[in-house]
């Protein structure tokens, strides 16, 4: 869930990137985050899948108006975060 401060606070409009590590090699894995369907019926959370991935080097978040790219390390797979603008921890 990603929370914005100087962008809007819905996060509309947020590019979000995760390096995930893989047996393969590094995938990116993109997502943004939209109103989903009619009605407003997505829950503004990005729920992304990691496939066969055994862990994430990195997410990425592009902030919408502002411009201004965040990087978080420390990220686990299978957890939920919440991400705010400008922190640089989720909780």
């Amino acid at each position: 869930k990603l929370e914005g401060v100087k962008a809007n606070r819905a996060a509309i409009g947020a590019r979000i990137k995760v390096n995930a590590i893989t047996p393969a090699g590094p995938r990116a894995i993109y997502r943004w985050v939209g109103s989903g369907g009619s009605f407003g019926a997505n829950p503004l959370r990005a729920e992304i899948g990691l496939g066969a991935a055994s862990g994430i080097e990195s997410v990425e978040v592009l902030w919408p108006g502002t411009a201004e790219a965040q990087v978080l390390k420390g990220i686990e797979p299978n957890r939920a975060y919440r991400i705010r603008e400008g922190t640089d921890q989720p909780t």
